[in-house]
């Protein structure tokens, strides 16, 4: 058997890690204070999964098998808040052996527009990186930066999609862009059982479930799903042990889908009754000349 691919060489030295973990460590305890210590409504089940080292330490391996497992001293987490949005967010940043990956789940809804969320994501965490350690970008030598790997996660049909997307290719395919950055695409694979593929692969069974059951049943759907990925050993542990935060997780999601559902409706009425209104007293002016 060949031996692992030496592992990459990390370009930061341990103080460092040490000054950015730290800072981090600050800018977390700062925001949950402010928030619930329950799942908050922003989690998906894709970023609550890889909040857990063991997991992250499992999508490392997946990503690159080629590598010894890193340690849990070796990753760190540096998933952000949501860069362009207050809708639930679902990517995730990791710091590992001077690496920076950045996945984010695309569900049934494909965008290209990902490759620039992705490099908005990747430069807010360099950005947070070089804060923590005081890099000098004004002075006259280069400051270091990680290198980057982007990744979107699919859950649904492949379809004809391609394996690579290209910021150039994408916003300016006609002109002579000096930029480029490119997001690798990861889907179903056939036989695939890495936590990736399973994490999709319960994406898939939460589809299929919750279009056999009506709105006001889809906490129902919400089981069925778990108990078939444990019945085929599918983020078997996850499921098990973090059971009930899902539910939670989603009982938030569905709360606001339907606070969401009935302020659109309220509006609607009320437009309507306006338009009535107005058209009434049109009638009536009419009627009068």
């Amino acid at each position: 058997m060949p031996n692992p691919t030496p592992q990459t060489k990390n370009p930061f030295t341990p103080e460092q890690i040490s000054a950015f973990k730290q800072w981090l460590a600050d800018k977390r305890k700062k925001q949950a204070a402010e928030q619930s210590p329950k799942p908050h409504l922003k989690d998906s089940v894709f970023t609550y999964l890889f909040s857990d080292v063991e997991n992250q330490i499992a999508l490392y391996s997946a990503l690159h098998p080629e590598e010894p497992a890193p340690t849990a001293d070796e990753i760190v987490l540096v998933t952000l808040q949501s860069v362009v949005s207050n809708h639930p967010y679902n990517d995730l940043g990791l710091f590992v052996r001077g690496r920076v990956l950045i996945l984010v789940e695309a569900q049934c809804t494909w965008s290209v527009n990902i490759v620039l969320r992705s490099l908005m994501y990747l430069t807010r965490t360099w950005s947070d990186m070089l804060t923590s350690i005081n890099a000098n970008l004004y002075g006259s030598k280069a400051v270091t930066l990680p290198k980057s790997e982007s990744y979107v996660v699919f859950t649904g049909r492949r379809e004809k999609r391609a394996e690579w997307l290209s910021f150039k290719d994408i916003y300016f395919p006609d002109d002579d862009c000096h930029l480029d950055f490119k997001v690798q695409c990861i889907y179903k694979k056939d036989g695939g059982n890495d936590i990736l593929q399973q994490y999709i692969a319960f994406a898939n069974i939460w589809d299929e479930q919750s279009h056999q059951y009506d709105e006001a049943h889809q906490m129902d759907a919400l089981r069925e799903t778990i108990d078939i990925c444990l019945k085929f050993d599918i983020l078997k542990t996850f499921l098990t042990k973090r059971r009930a935060e899902i539910m939670d997780i989603y009982t938030a999601l569905f709360d606001q889908n339907e606070v969401t559902r009935r302020t659109n409706l309220e509006i609607w009425n009320e437009g309507e009754k306006k338009g009535r209104e107005e058209g009434e007293k049109k009638g009536r002016e009419e009627g009068e000349k």
